[in-house]
């Protein structure tokens, strides 16, 4: 009796490759989904965790505190400044992300490069200038200062969406800063209008995860 050897044929071979060919050709676009559905959440729960941030660092030193974001795809990302000695520290040069100049003294406390994790992300501010936001010392929006704590007139802050750039399939996703009442007599908003939260801009207003009313 003649054995058959162990192995695969060639035709088995082509077959098998043709069936994961075509796994591969369904799954594809939902990898890259996942993939850019990724990123976004990155980005967002780092822009996200950097408000909180600045708004923690100015309780914590008792003196106003800011975040400046870099929406540059790629290469942006954000930083946080608080006043030590009466003065804010300077931002690094160019990006975030570009080589510290002179003290760590005179750099920020803290930082985010988009590069890490979250490079094809697209971070737009609302208002379309806006830069900045900055917390008082009760953590309380207030005016945006410049490097002497002088308002500098610039706008807060509301709200930051982010979406895939390669990606239109991604579920874009928002970080709002919103209820921004009129500054009291002290140049600050009160601390109940500073509200916070990640937000799908695209939910139902009824879904928990919607954005607030004032944040559209």
């Amino acid at each position: 009796m003649t054995t058959r050897p162990y192995g695969f044929t060639l035709v088995e071979l082509m077959v098998a490759l043709a069936i994961f060919g075509f796994l591969i050709l369904l799954a594809g676009p939902q990898l890259t989904t996942l993939l850019s559905n990724s990123q976004v959440r990155n980005a967002t729960e780092s822009v996200y965790n950097g408000v909180q941030r600045a708004q923690a660092a100015a309780i914590q030193n008792n003196g106003p505190a800011r975040l400046v974001l870099d929406p540059t795809t790629g290469t942006g990302g954000w930083q946080i400044h608080i006043s030590v000695d009466g003065a804010v520290p300077a931002r690094n040069p160019a990006t975030p992300c570009g080589t510290p100049s002179g003290a760590p003294s005179v750099n920020p406390t803290q930082l985010f490069c988009a590069k890490d994790g979250a490079a094809s992300a697209s971070i737009t501010p609302t208002p379309g200038d806006a830069t900045t936001i900055t917390f008082d010392a009760y953590g309380r929006i207030q005016c945006n200062t410049d490097d002497t704590l002088a308002c500098d007139g610039s706008k807060n802050l509301q709200w930051i969406d982010v979406a895939s750039v390669n990606n239109s399939s991604a579920r874009p996703l928002r970080v709002c800063i919103t209820n921004q009442q009129a500054p009291n007599a002290a140049g600050s908003i009160p601390i109940t209008a500073s509200q916070i939260k990640m937000c799908d801009p695209n939910a139902a207003a009824t879904e928990p995860q919607a954005c607030p009313a004032s944040c559209s």
